[in-house]
């Protein structure tokens, strides 16, 4: 190709041709020829990507071990303040746990403290009052049913059976005392009103008084009308 056919295909004139030749020749581009100078060794031997892809990969490997060093150096410096930090947090949640109660255990039964407890103070057995002592606290809804010692609401439980079982239903005998001179004080009273209306112990009225007596108080065990 003449150098007329190499400044028609640039579209340029042979002039600035020349001139752009000379320039290339000065910086060692070209030869005499158009060819470029040392091509061979201004490309790749393969255009294939492996070694390059295997290059890389070997130095973020590299990197990657370096990461885990460090990791490994920072978690051995700190692992004593992070194991102090999970004990704190699970007493923390223990406590509150602890705080909160819970509803009782389907595994809770009598135990033999259970037991000593019952006859050191001569209690009822606590071997009969297990069954409704959880199926109470078992039917229990809500917060309710929670407690934080089970053991402690149980001897409660037992304690207040004892009362349960008393023949004045555990009442004192200065309740009792105190609802018999109630009942002495009204009896007064009723004679007191029977004897100034004129009336039998029937609380009919006399012939000719016109006047009946209002039926008679009853009272119950209690004192009450």
């Amino acid at each position: 190709m003449t150098e007329s056919q190499i400044a028609f295909r640039l579209r340029v004139d042979e002039t600035f041709l020349k001139r752009c030749k000379e320039t290339f020749l000065d910086h060692g581009f070209i030869d005499e020829r158009w060819a470029i100078v040392n091509w061979g060794k201004r490309q790749f031997v393969s255009d294939v990507s492996s070694s390059r892809v295997r290059k890389f990969r070997t130095k973020r490997a590299l990197k990657q071990d370096e990461t885990f060093r460090e990791l490994d150096e920072t978690q051995s410096e700190t692992a004593p303040d992070t194991e102090q930090i999970q004990r704190a947090e699970h007493t923390t949640t223990t406590a509150t746990q602890q705080r909160r109660g819970c509803r009782i255990p389907e595994s809770f039964k009598v135990t033999e403290a259970h037991r000593q407890f019952a006859r050191e103070r001569s209690l009822p057995n606590p071997d009969t009052l297990i069954e409704h002592f959880r199926d109470h606290w078992m039917a229990k809804a809500g917060k309710d049913g929670t407690k934080l010692d089970w053991n402690a609401c149980f001897r409660t439980w037992i304690r207040n059976a004892a009362n349960f079982s008393k023949p004045n239903g555990g009442r004192s005998e200065r309740s009792v005392s105190k609802t018999g001179g109630n009942q002495a004080a009204l009896d007064e009273v009723l004679r007191s009103r029977r004897d100034r209306e004129g009336t039998d112990e029937a609380g009919l009225c006399k012939a000719g008084s016109g006047r009946s007596a209002g039926p008679r108080l009853l009272l119950d065990g209690t004192g009450e009308a």
